[in-house]
């Protein structure tokens, strides 16, 4: 399956471009509105064609069969720091 290319809002560093991976695990419906943790300090690569300038985090299995996106516990606001 091919790479899909979303939108993620990083606080005040603006509106970041992904390219994930993460097709076969999650639809575009599951994945609108949902808080996930990212890297976003990342120089934009091109990936398949396409920029991306950050990176999801998910753990994952060794032969890939299940993915989960890794995502705060509680509220927090969009784009606080990870240490």
């Amino acid at each position: 399956m091919p790479p899909r290319s979303g939108t993620t809002r990083g606080g005040g560093l603006g509106t970041k471009q992904t390219v994930t991976s993460r097709v076969p695990h999650y639809t575009e419906e599951q994945l609108a509105g949902r808080t996930v943790i990212g890297l976003i300090s990342l120089k934009p690569a091109r990936m398949r064609g396409m920029r991306s300038e950050c990176k999801l985090l998910c753990a994952e299995t060794e032969d890939e069969s299940a993915s989960i996106l890794l995502a705060p516990s509680a509220a927090i606001a969009v784009g606080t720091r990870v240490v």
